[in-house]
């Protein structure tokens, strides 16, 4: 008697789900790793708020500039 081959296949709702399991098994992973650099924060004279992040993954340095403009920072019956 020869012996068969039993193939178990999943369904796509079955593999997305297991797909999803998985990768927000490895959230936490990801999210530990991006939180262990300190963040500074601090205040010049003049009012700008400036927050430092060092990050010596790679020799790169950013800078952003973010203004606070637009209706939702304006004051009503003022602007």
């Amino acid at each position: 008697m020869a012996a068969r081959k039993v193939q178990i296949t999943m369904k796509t709702p079955a593999r997305r789900r297991v797909g999803l399991l998985l990768a927000s098994l490895c959230l936490p992973l990801f999210a530990q790793a991006a939180e262990t650099q300190p963040t500074h924060e601090f205040s010049l004279d003049n009012g700008l708020k400036v927050i430092v992040r060092e990050d010596h993954r790679a020799p790169v340095v950013v800078s952003q500039l973010w203004y606070r403009i637009g209706s939702s920072y304006e004051t009503p019956g003022l602007t």
